[in-house]
């Protein structure tokens, strides 16, 4: 078994635990984006290097590892195997005035064996300035991003550059091919539209789609092929830009290059999963829920198709497809022998015979498998948080709540080991964003923090939460104070009615919009409420319109105005700072001094609003975090003070959890 073959190599513990201390919770993930080399050979995964993150390789063949860094206070971010001895990555640094590493727009380049490293794009001038281990080959007074890997052309991979310049956002971006070896660039192609774009290729570089937004702020889409090189813009609602899962679905396409398959609006509210044939600009729609959004696409072994669409809501559902039946019934056999839990591929040798399995649960953080598919037989890896121990983690319960207009609202319920879910201090967490945004029933660190010290928690997906179609997420438009609010005072409310929670013990805690939810929650339901924890929360909505960096862009600002608001009057009226005669709930309030954002001003607002009132609260800033702590003692500290803090108003707090 490699098993014990790696955790021997990479040092790894992995006993089982009596209890389950804060200081569990504060630590990052050990070990994430586990992948295989294009021929199988080696493995890759992210890995702490003390504060910092590197990657770990380990040899199969020669039972070997090695750990890359990126140097001091830097961080390997995302990587890529550009061949299957070279890796890829962009940086990440920490630049002395905050503790979270920040993305740096620069990718560089290093083989298996930790030599030949390269800066291939960046804007860093000198050898010196990138670090001892990686030569300067390239210098660029541009932000960069790997848009793909090219398997026939090991020698290079597919760019996106974006030009530093004030206001960006009116500059067109450029996917160009470049040397992994010595930076070396051609091949480009501008985006027809400015800003922030996604482009995709195929797998032979050439750019054939680009989804952007334009001035008045709309998705829009382009496409071109080699025969009709000129950018055509197709009639297609593809939501919003996402995160790195959609990079990965925009390489999915057919062996003739013809189609593309997607994740589209068109012809739904939702987002389904639809064959783009981009010579028609038409669409076949392959995959489609009458609740959710499609929002994992999973390609087949060879890349050439969808093998899957993986659904969110409510408990997650794998729609695997009949197009690759060889897929389908690996697909199915994985979901089998991990019953009770969700098994997707997320990285493959080139061969497709070979694949590396993810495996997570509302218990399990992730558990990472090495699968041959002549046997399917599949070894174990390593885990994403080896010290978590499943059996003593808290069930989420997928829950369906009923609003005060009768539309649907759908969440979690999260409930202590061994509890019967009946008559518990409840503790609500609305989540962050707001828009676009979503809760999911994957292990999710605060609730299953609470539930480990005798809480119930309640995390609800308002109106202008992501996963739902366009219609729910559009109705959170400007209802930062209003329907947001109420869809989390019902869903309070019915955990209440449903016997679930005690009434006279329920607090609500939550993050960013979560922080200015908690606090406008405790104002709009006073004796709902017995305490309220905001962690780097909103509370002044016409100054954070002032200082947030969200609004910097053009398009920031236009989508600040058009989701939030632009008439200071009523973001005034909409601004907890405006209404703390109202309040009864007992106040904490936590903030990075460094954050962004949601600037320290705002924790200071709320602070000025309550002491010009004598209302007593608690106060956590902490010097140079930013939007979330970062550091595990920071985090650890904060914990221990919101658990004190919650078993002075709502009971003292369970003992922590036992197998």
């Amino acid at each position: 078994m490699i098993r014990f073959l790696l955790l021997s190599l990479l040092l790894l513990s992995c006993s089982a635990q009596a209890s389950v201390p804060t200081e569990t919770f504060a630590r990052t993930d050990g070990y994430d984006s586990v992948s295989i080399s294009p021929d199988g050979r080696y493995l890759a995964m992210r890995v702490p290097m003390g504060k910092d993150f590197g990657l770990a390789v380990i040899d199969l063949v020669n039972k070997t590892s090695r750990n890359i860094g990126a140097g001091e206070e830097r961080s390997i971010a995302q990587y890529d195997w550009a061949s299957s001895t070279r890796l890829v990555f962009t940086l990440a640094e920490n630049f002395g005035f905050a503790e979270a590493p920040l993305a740096t727009g620069e990718i560089l380049a290093i083989d298996v064996d930790g030599k030949s490293g390269s800066y291939i794009f960046g804007w860093r001038a000198t050898d010196r300035e990138t670090g001892t281990r990686f030569n300067n080959k390239a210098h660029a007074e541009a932000w960069g991003e790997v848009i793909r890997t090219l398997p026939n052309d090991p020698q290079h991979v597919m760019v996106a550059s974006y030009a530093f310049v004030k206001d960006a956002d009116r500059i067109r971006g450029i996917a160009m091919r470049v040397n992994v070896h010595n930076g070396q660039r051609g091949d480009k192609v501008a985006s027809p539209v400015s800003g922030y774009v996604r482009f995709a290729a195929d797998d032979t570089g050439f750019v054939r789609l680009v989804r952007g937004y334009d001035e008045q702020n709309h998705s829009v889409t382009y496409v071109r092929s080699p025969e009709k090189p000129d950018w055509r813009e197709l009639d297609l609602d593809l939501g919003e830009i996402a995160d790195s899962t959609e990079r990965e679905t925009l390489q999915q396409f057919s062996s003739d290059k013809r189609t593309l398959y997607l994740r589209t609006r068109t012809g739904s509210d939702r987002l389904c999963l639809v064959a783009l044939d981009l010579e028609a600009g038409s669409v076949t729609e392959l995959s489609c829920d009458a609740v959710g959004d499609v929002s994992v696409v999973i390609p087949n072994f060879d890349g050439t198709a969808p093998a899957a669409a993986l659904y969110l809501a409510g408990k997650p559902r794998l729609h695997i497809l009949d197009i690759d039946k060889r897929s389908a019934k690996v697909l199915n056999t994985l979901q089998k022998a991990f019953a009770g839990q969700l098994a997707v591929p997320v990285s493959v040798t080139a061969d497709g015979q070979k694949f590396i399995a993810a495996v997570l649960s509302d218990r399990n953080p992730g558990d990472f498998y090495l699968v041959d598919i002549a046997t399917m037989k599949a070894d174990y890896l390593v885990s994403a948080r080896t010290w978590i121990e499943p059996d003593l983690m808290g069930e989420r319960r997928p829950v369906v709540i009923p609003a005060r207009d009768g539309s649907s609202l759908h969440g979690y319920l999260t409930l202590p080991a061994g509890s019967d879910g009946k008559n518990l201090p409840l503790v609500t967490i609305p989540h962050g964003g707001p828009f676009d945004a979503h809760d999911d029933w994957f292990w999710d660190e605060d609730a299953q923090l609470l539930a480990t010290h005798g809480y119930a928690v309640l995390q609800v997906n308002f109106r202008g939460s992501g996963g739902y179609g366009k219609n729910f997420l559009e109705a959170g438009r400007r209802g930062w104070g209003s329907v947001m609010i109420d869809d989390i005072s019902d869903a309070t409310r019915w955990a209440i009615a449903q016997g679930h929670a005690d009434a006279k013990r329920v607090c609500i805690y939550g993050a960013s919009y979560g922080g200015y939810a908690a606090l406008m929650s405790a104002v709009r339901e006073p004796d709902l409420y017995r305490c309220s924890v905001g962690y780097a929360g909103v509370y002044d909505l016409p100054r954070l319109r002032k200082d947030t960096d969200a609004v910097k862009s053009t398009r920031g600002r236009r989508s600040f105005d058009e989701y939030i608001g632009d008439d200071v009057a009523q973001l005034k009226q909409a601004s907890p700072v405006t209404h703390i005669d109202k309040l009864k709930a007992a106040v904490m309030i936590v903030h990075g001094t460094r954050d962004t954002r949601t600037p320290f001003s705002q924790a200071e607002a709320l602070k000025d609003a309550l002491e010009s009132r004598k209302f007593p609260f608690e106060w956590m800033a902490v010097k140079d975090e930013v939007h979330g702590f970062y550091r595990p003692e920071n985090r650890k500290a904060f914990f221990d003070k919101l658990l004190a803090f919650l078993g002075q108003h709502i009971g003292q707090p369970a003992p922590p959890a036992t197998p």
